[in-house]
């Protein structure tokens, strides 16, 4: 009869370990910074913006509803409580707490280079100019990138 007991509990728990990563999840991401002006650049900044994710199906399906990498990702690995996902330059990763209420995410998002270049005074857009390459194509640079996140209630 132990056995069994045993044997139960453990279904139970690896069932529950199975999908503890499904749901939608809330928190804030943040993403270190760095701006150009001219040959100058600042000192690195961290920004951070509120994020959801949701995962279903056992955690072999992961989107980005809000947050850097905005999107579905295809290419999911899950290493115990951990979900690696990647989707060109945005790769990150998702670990589950012993808990199961919280997921912290380290992982690299792409960005493209803002410069503040000289220009005329008065009325502008409000945005920086974007740096570019010689055939047109944004800058871009990938930088770190962490979040806290707790199940949406």
């Amino acid at each position: 009869m132990a056995v069994m007991v045993a044997l139960c509990g453990a279904n139970i728990s690896a069932a529950t370990a199975e999908s503890g990563f499904d749901g939608i999840w809330v928190g804030t991401e943040s993403a270190m910074y760095q701006e150009m002006n001219g040959m100058l650049k600042s000192e690195p900044y961290k920004q951070s913006r509120p994020a959801k994710i949701v995962i279903a199906q056992n955690g072999t399906l992961l989107g980005v509803l809000e947050g850097y990498g905005v999107g579905r990702y295809n290419h999911i690995r899950r290493t115990g409580n951990t979900i690696i996902f990647q989707e060109g330059k945005r790769i990150g990763q998702l670990t589950l707490s012993a808990d199961g209420k919280t997921l912290t995410e380290k992982g690299q998002a792409v960005d493209t280079l803002q410069m503040n270049v000289a220009g005329r005074e008065g009325a502008t857009s409000g945005h920086g100019s974007r740096a570019i390459t010689m055939d047109g194509k944004p800058i871009e640079t990938v930088g770190p990138v962490t979040g806290t996140f707790h199940r949406a209630k």
